[in-house]
């Protein structure tokens, strides 16, 4: 969005290389996220799939809730590729013909390997120094900026520098996750999921699984969003190319022993928030697949059966009490902002209105304090909304009394600007 409204920018990232891998991981979107791709994404090829109905089913599948919830669905790697082909022209096989950049766009610069250490303020130069160091050899260095974006997600040196009291908590829950190619799986299954969302629950625990056809939409770069079936290898919405994704929650309290155990790998080491694909020891992953064979529905029971790259992600949240700093100048965005449980699925989308609502600002249509108000009310109620649906689901309805309580307050005060 900045670049293409002429501003020059620079990125700086960790990770050593631009060549990434987000295991596959489903990501689902929304009218922010769409808002804002049909401005700022010039790609032609489609990569996103649809959903066009939310279902809930129990343990014999039979439907307890159906209805219509159209929702577009891709997965990490090709959302990134496809925003660094815009960002900065990055070739890879998710994109084969990169967009051109605008004569009045503004450059970019996708810096790999660097930490940002501290950001010193310039007042004097209505600036900011941000100083950084070379992953690689530790080599020291600095950049001088208008604006610094803090979107270094949730272990964020730039939150950290403001807020270093703010930390992520464990919420009392994972979730196993995966991914299958439904060309592995029978008709019968595959139609189960089709175009449509599926949460599926059993006692104490439930999975959202999706699976779709991909029709496009009237924006080329849409395809019928939000099943999950999500793209394939390469981004491919080919149907048979495609995957099946699932996301299965399971509450593990912090001190119990499962919890130790299945976040501690075949190497020994002890996780906290991501145990890897290929690190999940074969012993804990068994115990799995004998809960799907033992207690599930049959189409289900193929699908966990079928997944060969499991991961876990331990899930926490926490909410940043303020999103500008240093007069605007700095501002949290994304995940450092706020990191939210994840069954509301809103993270994507939480950027993407952000995304959006700095665009006004930078035309002059809004203040940074509005958009501080808006961004920080908006992280809020997603916040105390997730919780209202993991609690319920994983059957602990007084927890879920409280959140909705909570929910209905925040609700009420934010109608008198206030955040409760």
């Amino acid at each position: 969005m900045l670049k293409r409204l002429g501003h020059d920018v620079h990125i700086l990232e960790q990770h050593p290389s631009s060549v990434r891998q987000g295991q596959a991981a489903g990501i689902s979107t929304g009218p922010y996220v769409k808002a804002f791709l049909e401005e700022h994404d010039h790609c032609s090829e489609p990569s996103f799939v649809m959903s066009n109905d939310f279902v809930v089913r129990n343990r014999v599948l039979d439907v307890k809730l159906s209805r219509p919830y159209p929702l577009p669905m891709t997965n990490w790697d090709t959302l990134y590729y496809r925003l660094r082909a815009n960002f900065d022209g990055l070739s890879s096989d998710f994109v084969q013909s990169l967009p051109s950049a605008g004569s009045d766009e503004g450059e970019a610069f996708y810096d790999v390997g660097k930490r940002v250490v501290d950001l010193l303020d310039m007042p004097e130069d209505q600036k900011v120094e941000v100083k950084y160091e070379s992953m690689s050899d530790a080599k020291s260095g600095s950049l001088v900026a208008d604006l610094v974006l803090g979107a270094d997600g949730a272990n964020s040196k730039v939150r950290n520098i403001f807020l270093p009291h703010i930390k992520r908590r464990y919420a009392d829950f994972v979730t196993w996750r995966g991914t299958v190619p439904e060309k592995l799986l029978s008709p019968e299954t595959v139609e189960l999921f089709e175009a449509k969302s599926n949460l599926y629950y059993l006692e104490k625990s439930y999975m959202i699984m999706y699976a779709l056809r991909a029709s496009l939409s009237s924006h080329p770069g849409l395809a019928d969003q939000f099943r999950y079936i999500i793209p394939g290898d390469n981004g491919s919405v080919t149907p048979g190319d495609r995957l099946v994704n699932v996301a299965w929650y399971e509450r593990h309290p912090t001190s119990s022993k499962s919890f130790s155990e299945i976040m501690t790998d075949t190497d020994g080491v002890r996780h906290y928030y991501t145990l890897p694909v290929g690190k999940i020891k074969p012993e804990v992953w068994e115990r799995q697949r004998k809960i799907a064979e033992d207690k599930m529905a049959p189409p289900i029971r193929e699908v966990i059966l079928n997944i060969k790259r499991p991961f876990i992600t331990a899930i926490s949240d926490y909410e940043s009490p303020q999103a500008a700093f240093l007069g605007g100048k700095v501002l949290l965005v994304g995940d450092a902002l706020s990191l939210f449980r994840t069954h509301t699925a809103q993270s994507t989308s939480q950027a993407a209105k952000q995304c959006i609502l700095l665009q006004k600002v930078m035309r002059k249509e809004m203040r940074f304090q509005e958009w501080e108000k808006e961004v920080l009310q908006f992280a809020h109620s997603t916040r105390l909304m997730s919780p209202i649906i993991g609690s319920f689901y994983m059957s602990n309805y007084p927890a879920c009394l409280y959140w909705v309580l909570r929910y209905i307050l925040a609700f009420l005060a934010s109608k008198l600007g206030l955040i409760l």
